[in-house]
């Protein structure tokens, strides 16, 4: 793969008929920006492990206060858990934004002839 086929958005419109391209594309560009493994889900959002608490020991007139301890499992489920959230985030807006430019790109493309009624027209946009 080529360093430009990375950077470049996925330029096939998913219609139903060419979903072997499609998910080709897609794969591949998701490979490319190291993405690939939130899809598949060899890298899952992180989940916290429970926290040690201790008891203070002091009853006078108050409930029992646990206090929690910042422990080094804390800190690396903060980085893995900051890691995926930003690799989660990465995604969804190059998603949004590929989406965003293949509509533009479909609707430039599609004008309205000369002697074609409204209707004949709108059938053509119906499907986007």
């Amino acid at each position: 793969m080529e360093k430009n086929d990375v950077t470049r958005p996925i330029n096939t419109i998913l219609d139903g008929t060419n979903y072997i391209t499609w998910a080709h594309q897609m794969r591949s560009f998701l490979i490319g920006r190291k993405l690939w493994r939130i899809v598949t889900g060899d890298i899952t959002k992180p989940i916290k492990p429970t926290p040690p608490m201790k008891n203070t020991g002091n009853t006078v007139n108050t409930s029992d206060v646990l206090i929690h301890e910042t422990t080094t499992e804390d800190i690396k489920y903060i980085k893995r858990f900051e890691d995926w959230d930003i690799k989660n985030h990465q995604m969804i807006t190059w998603l949004g934004i590929a989406h965003y430019y293949q509509l533009h790109s479909t609707l430039i493309s599609l004008n309205q002839e000369v002697g074609q009624s409204v209707n004949e027209y709108l059938a053509t946009l119906q499907p986007i």
